[in-house]
């Protein structure tokens, strides 16, 4: 069974790879044509969509496939569906409400981040599809695909290098990718119309808790830094933190395909799961000192002098990626079991010290501040997440 899951994940992680590439190689060409100011801005607004997105699902991908497992796909995707739309709407008016109070874009770019929010929605549906249906290549090809397109924006930005310019063509793509993906086919709109029990309020939430703070334990240290440091300290900041998001697809592409193995009743035994430990850890550490070696050519040589600051951000987040590689088989074993929402609470508390030690420690340490933040919340879940594996086994 590991051998199969191993196989399939590193298939998955090879159609990451080369979407990721290509998105590498378009952010590398995009920082040199807008430097840091303006590429802060655009990853500021890439941020929000992220945030604002998972948000919205409230745990519902995560319920589908939990459900997957167990009822009809056909009457569960249309609930999917319908919730989701719902969902997606309700933020909606709420980001409208909080932009109209706090003005964080103004004119075309909040029409922008609108259409960019209900595009995520249908995306989001179409993962949790796929996922259930165990056809995750296409989460891949969606990468690829995206990528492609974003490819056609350098001709239009060597002539307009602007924010508005690139979010336009951005949101372009992502409906594009969204009209090439979504499997309409299998859109039931008569059934969506009904009225369909609304899923488990008791398991979406506690879904919800995990996507939610997962995604504010990831991102939102780039928020503050914008907040508090400015555009031109989160360009460099995001430009090292994209080769983390690359070299961290093999983990998710672990936690994709072992989730519904995980879901079901000993579906993976301990002894399994500690080789995939193992496994997953070995390459952290192979990957953390790949990234120490290559941040200088990785930042300076490839996105120009004026990212030089990124190569000392790059080799701290050496570390990090280790420990994200190591965590990913303790987490996915704890997220599909029946005690996730014990995990709610360890995690929130992760999240409040991650941004809380942000806070506190970029005004000393600049953007080291940050790594030393994320660092140490990775640490703290690392503990945790061998006291509830050893627990989870001990109760089976």
């Amino acid at each position: 069974m590991l051998k199969k899951l191993f196989e399939k994940s590193l298939l998955y992680f090879g159609t990451l790879v080369a979407g990721k590439i290509l998105s590498a190689v378009f952010f590398m060409v995009l920082a040199r044509l807008l430097q840091p100011e303006k590429f802060g801005e655009i990853s500021f607004f890439i941020t929000v969509v992220q945030v604002v997105s998972v948000l919205a699902d409230v745990g519902l991908k995560s319920w589908y496939q939990k459900e997957a497992a167990q009822r009809p796909l056909a009457e569960l995707w249309a609930r999917l569906i319908r919730y989701r739309l719902l969902t997606g709407g309700v933020v909606a008016i709420i980001v409208w409400v909080l932009n109209t109070w706090w003005q964080w874009f103004a004119g075309a770019q909040f029409y922008l981040l609108l259409a960019c929010i209900m595009g995520e929605s249908w995306l989001t549906m179409a993962d949790g599809y796929y996922l259930a249906r165990s056809q995750s290549l296409r989460l891949g090809y969606k990468l690829i695909v995206r990528n492609v397109i974003l490819f056609v924006c350098l001709v239009w930005l060597r002539q307009e290098a602007s924010t508005l310019a690139f979010l336009s063509w951005y949101t372009l793509t992502l409906w594009l990718t969204v009209g090439l993906y979504v499997p309409w086919r299998t859109v039931a709109w008569r059934q969506v119309g009904r009225k369909l029990a609304a899923p488990d309020v008791k398991t979406c939430a506690s879904y919800a808790a995990i996507d939610d703070l997962g995604v504010l334990y990831s991102r939102a240290d780039s928020m503050v830094i914008e907040r508090l440091l400015g555009s031109s300290s989160l360009g460099i900041y995001a430009a090292a933190y994209r080769f983390v998001d690359a070299f961290n697809l093999l983990p998710q592409a672990l936690f994709h395909n072992l989730f519904p193995v995980a879901a079901r009743k000993n579906g993976v035994t301990r002894g399994q799961t500690l080789k995939m430990w193992a496994v997953m850890a070995g390459m952290g550490v192979a990957v953390g000192v790949v990234l120490f070696i290559a941040s200088d050519f990785l930042t300076v040589t490839l996105l120009g002098e004026a990212y030089a600051p990124a190569a000392g951000l790059l080799r701290m987040f050496a570390v990090l990626v280790a420990l994200f590689f190591a965590n990913a088989p303790l987490n996915t074993i704890i997220q599909s079991s029946d005690v996730v929402s014990r995990y709610v609470p360890w995690l929130t508390v992760a999240t409040i010290l991650n941004i809380g030690l942000n806070i506190v420690w970029l005004p000393t340490y600049g953007l080291y501040g940050s790594v030393y933040s994320m660092i140490a919340a990775e640490l703290f879940l690392t503990v945790v997440n061998w006291v509830m594996m050893r627990k989870i086994y001990e109760q089976k």
